[in-house]
C-alpha cells in the first residue's frame, strides 16, 4: 500500500470506521458533523486491468478502482476482444458475462 492508504484492503467491502463523539441524524442540526470520505486509490506498482462486462460491471468499478492502476471497461458483445487487449496489453482481463450466456442448456 502507499503512503496515502490509511486503510487495509484485505477483506472487502472494507470494515465501516467506527465514529466517535456525538452521532445525530437531522441534517439541519448544526452540530451534525461527517468525515469526509477518504478515496481509495492503488497501492504503488499495481497492474492495470481490462474488464469485459455488462451492466453489472458498475457495481464492481469501485473495488477495481481502488485496487488497479488503470482500469478500462468494455462492453460485453459476445466477441472476445482480442484486438483490444494486444492494445492495451492489461495484467489482467476480467470477463463477466451473466449465466444464461454460457451455452449450456
Amino acid at each position: 500500500m502507499n503512503s496515502q492508504d490509511n486503510g487495509q484492503r484485505t477483506v472487502l467491502p472494507t470494515p465501516d470506521q467506527r465514529r466517535t463523539g456525538l452521532v445525530t441524524y437531522d441534517a439541519k442540526d448544526p452540530d451534525t458533523k461527517f468525515p469526509p470520505i477518504a478515496q481509495l486509490r492503488p497501492p504503488q506498482g499495481a497492474p492495470n486491468v481490462l474488464i469485459v462486462g455488462d451492466s453489472f460491471t458498475g457495481h464492481l468499478r469501485p473495488f477495481f478502482d481502488a485496487t488497479f492502476q488503470s482500469v478500462t471497461v468494455t462492453f460485453n458483445t459476445g466477441q472476445f476482444p482480442l484486438e483490444e487487449i494486444r492494445q492495451q496489453r492489461p495484467a489482467l482481463v476480467v470477463y463477466e458475462t451473466a449465466e444464461r450466456f454460457l451455452g449450456h442448456r
